[in-house]
């Protein structure tokens, strides 16, 4: 028998819905290994952290593409982070999903690094995760 988790009705904390066990990458990553993580872990963004926690990039499959076409254009690996990837969104885990919403819409990014008082990692909250939670509170 499988189990649905039902998340709370009305507007819950970014915390509530946020995934926070997450795979990581540090600067250097090749990227063809990133890509392989993200398949064989099945996800869809990967951060890339420094030593102190704090997420430089969120690679997704768009970022990996890019870098794979320009690996092969060069005959060479391509390490992480490439030049023009920037720094996620980040929101805490005490905002509402409509920040959320409204940062990944600000920064044309369907995800957002959520962060402590230091700005380090604590998780990620997807877009699809503000679209389960809003779907849910509507139930």
């Amino acid at each position: 028998m499988t189990e649905t988790l039902k998340r709370p009705a009305g507007p819950a904390p970014i915390a509530a819905v946020m995934t926070s066990d997450l795979t990581t990458v540090m600067p250097g990553a090749d990227l063809l290994d990133a890509f392989s993580l993200m398949i064989e872990r099945k996800i869809h963004h990967l951060p890339l952290v420094d030593t102190e926690g704090h997420c430089l990039v969120l690679i997704d499959f768009p970022a990996i593409s890019v870098g794979l076409l320009e690996a092969l254009a060069m005959d060479r690996e391509i390490a992480l982070p490439r030049p023009g990837m920037s720094a996620p969104p980040q929101v805490n885990p005490d905002d509402s999903l409509q920040r959320a919403a409204d940062a990944m819409r600000t920064a044309g990014a369907d995800a957002c690094v959520v962060v402590d008082a230091t700005d380090r990692m604590l998780g990620i909250v997807t877009a699809r995760d503000v679209v389960d939670a809003v779907a849910d509170s509507a139930a």
